[in-house]
């Protein structure tokens, strides 16, 4: 997925716009398939921002991201 690599900080964004999705129906299909919350990007920055979306995993053990890949592929394929 494309991503922009975050620079030693805890949140990733991830450029649904790629995909042909918005940040909030992307964030609606995660949490639906994937059981995973992350927050579009809607109003935040320039009007590109909409086709991005924010996961913070400031608090997450490696063990409870392992199978993020999956959980991404089981709602966007």
């Amino acid at each position: 997925y494309p991503v922009v690599r975050p620079e030693g900080g805890w949140s990733l964004l991830v450029d649904v716009g790629a995909l042909g999705l918005t940040g909030a129906e992307a964030s609606d299909r995660l949490f639906e398939r994937g059981r995973v919350a992350a927050t579009p990007m809607t109003g935040w920055g320039s009007a590109r921002s909409d086709g991005f979306l924010r996961l913070v995993f400031s608090n997450e053990t490696e063990a409870r991201l392992a199978d993020l890949g999956a959980r991404f592929d089981a709602a966007f394929r």
